[in-house]
C-alpha cells in the first residue's frame, strides 16, 4: 500500500545540499525548482536575483583572494534522517538495492531517485525552510560555476583551488557525511573508525598531492584497501572536488549569456587579469624575474601542484632578493595543499630561522630537477639571482638615462 503522507522530495539531503551544493544530486533539486537553467538565469524574482548575486560574490572573493564570510551562506545543521529507511516508496524506487531497510552507501550513486519519494514526518514549515536554504545555495553555486566557465583557464583553476579548500573547512567527519561523499564521488570506501579506501580510488587523488606521506609506499595497504584517517579521507575528497570545480559547466547552444552575466564578467575579468599580471610586493620587480621563476610563480598563482624542488627554488630565490617571510607565504596561498602553519615553518627554515640560510639553486641544479625554462635572455647567466640583479641594474640605468 502506498503511503498517504504528503511527499517531501529530497528531505534527507537538504541539510547537506545547503552546505555542499557541489553534490551531484543538487541537480535534482534545481530541476524540481526551476525546470531549466534558462528559467533561473532570466528570472527576476527577488530570491533568484539574490542567488545570482551570491554566486557573483563567491567568484569575486576568489579572484580577489578574499575569504568568503562564513555567515554569508546560510546553512542548517541536522542529522541524516534515513540511515534506516522506513519508506516503502523509497525502497521500491532504488533499482540498485542501496535503499532497503538500511542505506547501503556502497551501492548508492546518489542519483536522488529514491529521495524524491520521501514522506518522513516533519512539519511543512521546517521542510520549506530546509528547501529554501538549500535552493539558495545550490542556485548560487551553479551561477558561480557558469561565470567561471566563461572565464579563462587560470581563473577556473584559482576558483577550483579556493572553493575546494573553503568547502573542506566546513566538512565534518560524521559517518553520514563521509558516506554521502563516498557515494557522490563513486569511491569504494569502508567507513569505520578509520576509512579504508580502495587503492584505485586512492591513487586517482593522491597522485596529485606532492607530500611524501601521500605516496602509496608510505601507506598501510591491506587486501586492496588503503587505511586512512577520516581527516585524510576528506583531503582526498577535497582533491577530487578541486578537479570537479575546474571543469566547465556545459551550457546548451540555446542558452546565451544574459545581460546580467555580461555585466558580471565585465567586473570579474579585469580583477582576474590584474591578479595574474601585477604582483605587488614592495620593491619586488616582477619584470626582472628569470624565466624559471616566472614559470613557478605562474603555476602557483594558477593553483597548480608545484613540486617540492620548485617550491624550494622560488622560496629561496625570493628570500635572497629581499622579500620578507610573510610576502613569500602569500604567494603559496593558491596552492591546493596550502597550510599556513606548515608553509611558515618551511619558509622560515629556508630563511635561516633554524641556523642555516639557504641560497637559491644555480641554473645547473634547476636544469637537473627539470625546473629550468631557459631562453635567449639567460645567455651568460649561471644563477637566477644573477639574472635578477643584472636586469635590475639595466632597468636602473635605463631610467637614469631617461631622466637626462
Amino acid at each position: 500500500m502506498k503511503s498517504s503522507k504528503p511527499l517531501k522530495p529530497l528531505l534527507p539531503l537538504l541539510p547537506y545540499l545547503s552546505r555542499f551544493p557541489f553534490l551531484k544530486v543538487s541537480g535534482r533539486l534545481f530541476e524540481l525548482e526551476y525546470g531549466s537553467i534558462e528559467n533561473f538565469l532570466t528570472s527576476q524574482k527577488s530570491f533568484d536575483v539574490e542567488a545570482r548575486q551570491l554566486g557573483f560574490k563567491i567568484v569575486e572573493s576568489v579572484l580577489k583572494d578574499e575569504k568568503f564570510p562564513s555567515d554569508a551562506i546560510k546553512q542548517i545543521e541536522l542529522s541524516f534522517f534515513c540511515e534506516v529507511c522506513e519508506t516503502r516508496g523509497c525502497r521500491e524506487a532504488c533499482k540498485k538495492g542501496a535503499m532497503s531497510f538500511s542505506w547501503n552507501y556502497m551501492l548508492c550513486d546518489m542519483c536522488g531517485e529514491c529521495f524524491l519519494r520521501c514522506d518522513y514526518s516533519v512539519s511543512d514549515e521546517l521542510y520549506f525552510r530546509l528547501k529554501t536554504i538549500a535552493k539558495l545555495n545550490v542556485a548560487a553555486y551553479l551561477y558561480s560555476r557558469i561565470l567561471v566557465s566563461l572565464m579563462d583557464e587560470r581563473a577556473r583553476r584559482r576558483y577550483a583551488v579556493r572553493e575546494a579548500r573553503r568547502y573542506r573547512e566546513i566538512m565534518d567527519e560524521s559517518d553520514a557525511t563521509l558516506m554521502i561523499f563516498a557515494s557522490d564521488f563513486g569511491l569504494k570506501a569502508k567507513i569505520e573508525e578509520n576509512v579504508n579506501l580502495h587503492v584505485s580510488d586512492y591513487l586517482k587523488a593522491a597522485c596529485r598531492i606532492r607530500s611524501k606521506e601521500w605516496k602509496l609506499v608510505n601507506r598501510k595497504l591491506k587486501k586492496g584497501y588503503v587505511e586512512l584517517t577520516r581527516k585524510d579521507f576528506l583531503r582526498i575528497v577535497e582533491e577530487l572536488l578541486r578537479t570537479r570545480l575546474a571543469e566547465r559547466v556545459m551550457i546548451t547552444p540555446t542558452i546565451t549569456p544574459t545581460p546580467e552575466i555580461n555585466r558580471n564578467l565585465a567586473e570579474l575579468i579585469p580583477i582576474s587579469e590584474a591578479r595574474f599580471v601585477e604582483i605587488e610586493l614592495g620593491e619586488f620587480d616582477a619584470e626582472c624575474l628569470p624565466p624559471c621563476m616566472k614559470k613557478i610563480l605562474s603555476d602557483l598563482q594558477a593553483g597548480l601542484n608545484v613540486p617540492h624542488s620548485a617550491r624550494f627554488a622560488i622560496t629561496s630565490f625570493l628570500l635572497n632578493i629581499g622579500l620578507s617571510v610573510d610576502e613569500v607565504i602569500s604567494l603559496f596561498s593558491s596552492a591546493p595543499d596550502f597550510d599556513v602553519e606548515k608553509t611558515r615553518y618551511q619558509v622560515e627554515h629556508i630563511a635561516g630561522a633554524r641556523g642555516t640560510e639557504y641560497t637559491a639553486p644555480a641554473c645547473d641544479t634547476m636544469l637537473s630537477y627539470h625546473n629550468c625554462y631557459r631562453n635567449d635572455s639567460c645567455r651568460g647567466i649561471n644563477h637566477p639571482v644573477n639574472y635578477y640583479r643584472r636586469c635590475k641594474k639595466a632597468s636602473k640605468t635605463s631610467k637614469g638615462n631617461k631622466k637626462r
